[in-house]
């Protein structure tokens, strides 16, 4: 994970738990679970379950990705 945090620049922590901690608060929908948040602390991605290092990757990149604005109507 510290080869990603670095690739993408990564500055905020990235949470690490354990079975039972995933048990007591997120059972619900499995494990593991991989959350995007942007730099203003909003989900932008929410996956559940397995998943490659390609796959985490390509979600990070298209989830954290900044949306460009909209031109303004004429």
């Amino acid at each position: 994970m510290n080869e990603y945090k670095k690739k993408y620049n990564i500055k905020f922590p990235i949470l690490y738990g354990n079975v039972k901690i995933v048990e007591e608060y997120y059972i619900e929908h499995g494990v593991p679970a991989f959350f995007f948040i942007d730099k203003n602390g909003m989900v932008k991605k929410v996956l559940f379950g397995e998943a490659s290092l390609e796959v985490i990757e390509e979600l990070a990149d298209t989830a954290l990705k900044p949306i460009p604005l909209l031109e303004e109507a004429k």
